[in-house]
């Protein structure tokens, strides 16, 4: 979002994200990630399977 310009959203609870029109018809999913885990290698490599990079 912010490389192509666009601001973030505010944090916001899942609920009030699940039921904004918007969102309609979106798949949500919840994981949990261990930040020790974290490398630049592994962050650049979700980021090119979700698309964002």
């Amino acid at each position: 979002m912010i490389a192509e310009g666009d601001s973030i959203t505010p944090a916001r609870s899942f609920a009030e994200h699940h039921t904004n029109p918007e969102f309609f018809g979106w798949i949500w999913v919840v994981i949990s990630i261990d930040p020790a885990t974290l490398t630049t290698k592994n962050v650049n490599q979700c980021a090119r399977f979700l698309g964002t990079s």
